[in-house]
């Protein structure tokens, strides 16, 4: 997987420079001056890091609460057909397109999501069908009246979970701001490095520490800026699940 390789990467290139920088110091600053640097900039640095990491993991909640609102509706959807009464072709047509919709989630809109292009949010075509399915029920008693009221303001919030999914699902982090990140997790620990501590044993284990920490902040803020590729992935597994139980 590829955050795997850049985490190995990443960490092996800065303990190669830490342990460059520890054995063969290159420069000498004042150690107050240093110190106090250190403390501002390491600030600094907590301060963007746990905004952005914020600002993602608001994202990613929002991304899952948009899936299983539409799935909690497509649900809805299916449920309520058992209000339509003596019409079962009908039914079964509303369910074959409610079907075809969740297979189109699945196999076209997710991997769309995944990918880094423009997603479109516009109503789809398999929303359409479902449409053109519930129009067909005959409204000849109070129950199918009630059923065609609540199954139109379903599809209504069906389309508005997934405008919101899509939208939610194209929302990423900005390349400055990436960028930004990367520097500064590189100078944190450039600037940690020549912190003066006597003892080289524990200047290099104080190092690691630190290392381990930039770089598990780094691996934070790359997964939840891909929230269907990291380890909390979010997956099709609600979609798919809807489709096993259509028919029951």
């Amino acid at each position: 997987m590829k955050i795997n390789h850049n985490i190995i990467i990443m960490g092996l290139l800065i303990l190669g420079l830490s342990y460059f920088l520890i054995t063969y110091p290159m420069w000498h600053i004042e150690d107050s001056i240093l110190e106090i640097f250190f403390s501002i900039f390491s600030i600094i640095y907590a301060i963007v890091a746990g905004f952005v990491i914020m600002v993602l993991l608001e994202n990613y909640n929002a991304i899952n609460a948009h899936i299983w609102a539409e799935v909690n509706a497509l649900q809805d959807l299916r449920d309520y057909l058992i209000y339509v009464d003596n019409q079962d072709d009908v039914v079964d047509e509303i369910k074959g397109t409610v079907k075809i919709y969740a297979e189109s989630v699945v196999e076209k809109e997710w991997p769309e999501m995944m990918g880094s292009s423009k997603v479109d949010v516009d109503t789809s075509a398999e929303i359409y069908e479902v449409m053109k399915s519930i129009n067909k029920i005959e409204v000849t008693n109070r129950s199918d009246a009630v059923a065609l009221s609540k199954l139109i303001d379903t599809v209504g919030s069906i389309t508005t979970h997934r405008t919101n999914r899509l939208y939610s699902s194209g929302e990423k982090l900005p390349f400055l701001l990436m960028l930004f990140i990367i520097i500064s997790s590189a100078l944190v620990v450039f600037i940690f490095t020549l912190l003066p501590i006597a003892d080289t044993i524990i200047r290099f284990w104080l190092n690691g520490v630190n290392i381990f920490a930039v770089v598990f902040i780094y691996v934070i803020i790359w997964d939840l800026s891909h929230p269907f590729l990291g380890t909390w992935c979010i997956n099709n597994e609600p979609y798919r699940d809807l489709l096993s139980r259509m028919y029951r």
